[in-house]
């Protein structure tokens, strides 16, 4: 368990790195370079520590073993539930139902 716990927590470490210091160091390097905050690599900068808490969420889900077993099982069962419902065919033809088709 404590191996587990471990891997979790240097993982989120790295996230925190990944996520949060390094876009971090390269704006505030955009600053004294004086980079225009328009270009590409600093909206990337300031999009990436939106992905920083599904990315903690999901290390937790993964690393730590019961999490992981829990939520296989629970959605291993419901994906199975999805694929085994019975859908009714459609009573309209593929042509009528083809959006293109319909424009020309």
């Amino acid at each position: 368990m404590n191996q587990m716990l471990f891997k979790a927590i240097v993982i989120q470490g790295a996230l925190v790195w990944i996520c949060w210091t390094y876009p971090a160091t390269i704006l505030g390097a955009m600053v004294v370079f004086q980079i225009p905050f328009e270009s590409l690599i600093a909206q990337i900068c300031m999009f990436m520590p939106l992905f920083y808490a599904t990315l903690d969420a999901l290390t937790l889900l993964y690393f730590i073993r019961p999490y992981r077993d829990y939520t296989k099982k629970t959605f291993g069962d419901f994906l199975m539930w999805i694929r085994l419902k019975k859908v009714a065919p459609s009573p309209t033809s593929v042509m009528d139902a083809n959006v293109l088709y319909l424009s020309q």
